[in-house]
């Protein structure tokens, strides 16, 4: 199949900041891959989340690819989780990744989000 660049505005990956939980006492992340301009067959999401240290960006956790394929397909919304020891402190940062397909086509998108302040684990 081709791939190439996302065919609008209508069309792309959403990443919202990683925040901590305090119901389920860990980071989450929602992503979001969403295309509303063309009929799909299939919509992808995957993600990695990472935490800052002093020698870079840590990977903590990766949300393996999922399709949807059925339902509104226009839209696939899934949450990255990652662990927080209680009293840590640090930076996160989620890559967020898209792939929609109208059978004919693949397009995907890129995006990511991180926090510019540490975030204290609970």
């Amino acid at each position: 199949m081709e791939r190439t660049q996302q065919p609008s505005g209508n069309c792309g990956i959403q990443v919202n900041y990683p925040h901590y939980s305090t119901q389920y006492k860990e980071i989450h992340t929602r992503v979001t891959s969403f295309c509303r301009d063309l009929v799909l067959v299939s919509n992808t999401v995957s993600a990695k989340t990472y935490r800052s240290r002093w020698f870079g960006w840590q990977r903590v956790s990766t949300l393996d690819p999922k399709t949807k394929t059925s339902g509104n397909v226009q839209e696939h919304r899934r949450t990255i989780t990652a662990p927080c020891d209680k009293g840590s402190q640090y930076r996160y940062r989620t890559e967020g990744f898209g792939e929609v397909s109208t059978g004919a086509q693949t397009f995907s998108a890129a995006s990511y989000e991180q926090n510019d302040n540490a975030i204290t684990c609970g």
